[in-house]
């Protein structure tokens, strides 16, 4: 889920549940609690993707053309890792 995501649930939350309170101090909690949770979210940075050296692209094509499934490409990245340190 992203940002623009989880906003749009949070406003739809508090548009729908408004009338569901039968006293004032009940409703006005839950917006309280949808408003702060709303600049919460917001305040939110995007993730960034990460970015790859051509070198490193370039590892991971050919390790993707000689192991096609996922557990043997991870077990070579393990197995590089270890001897690397």
């Amino acid at each position: 889920m992203n940002k623009q995501e989880a906003m749009k649930k949070l406003t739809d939350a508090k548009h729908i549940f408004r009338y569901c309170w039968s006293n004032d101090y009940a409703r006005d909690g839950f917006e309280e609690g949808i408003n702060f949770a709303l600049e919460t979210v917001n305040k939110l940075d995007e993730p960034e993707k990460p970015v790859l050296t051509k070198e490193e692209a370039k590892w991971i094509k050919k390790l993707k053309a000689r192991y096609i499934s996922r557990e043997d490409q991870l077990y070579i990245i393990a197995r590089m890792r270890i001897r690397n340190f």
